[in-house]
C-alpha cells in the first residue's frame, strides 16, 4: 500500500515587478506589486523587500527596459533585492530609469 508521495516540485514562487520612473517619481508596478514595497535609496539605487520572505536566496533576472541604462543586482537576499541602474552613455552615472525584475524562489529550505 502507498503511504505517501515524493514531489520534486519545491513551493515555488515567481514575481515580475516594473520599477517605473515618471517624472522623477519611483513607483512599483506589475500584478504582483503588492507582493513588495520599493525604496529609493536615492538615484539609480532601489531596494525591493518581499511581504513574505523566500525560505533560501531566490534568483532573479533584471532587465533594464531602456536602452540607454545597465542595471545590476547589487545585492539579494531571502528578504529583498537591492537594484543599481546607471547612464550607459557615462557608464558610471547613476541614473533612475524603468527596470523589469522577475523573481523566482521556494518556501522550502532544503535544496533537495
Amino acid at each position: 500500500m502507498l503511504r505517501s508521495t515524493k514531489s520534486p516540485q519545491r513551493l515555488v514562487r515567481m514575481f515580475h515587478f516594473i520599477v517605473n520612473n515618471t517624472a522623477g517619481t519611483i513607483t512599483l508596478e506589475g500584478l504582483d506589486q503588492n507582493q513588495a514595497t520599493l525604496v529609493d535609496n536615492g538615484t539609480g539605487d532601489y531596494t525591493i523587500t518581499f511581504s513574505d520572505a523566500f525560505a533560501q536566496v531566490p534568483t532573479a533576472q533584471l532587465t533594464p527596459a531602456e536602452a540607454d541604462i545597465h542595471a545590476n543586482i547589487h545585492a539579494i537576499s531571502a528578504t529583498a533585492i537591492q537594484i543599481k541602474v546607471w547612464d550607459l552613455a557615462t557608464g558610471a552615472t547613476p541614473t533612475d530609469g524603468d527596470v523589469h525584475l522577475t523573481v523566482v524562489g521556494s518556501d522550502i529550505a532544503s535544496n533537495y
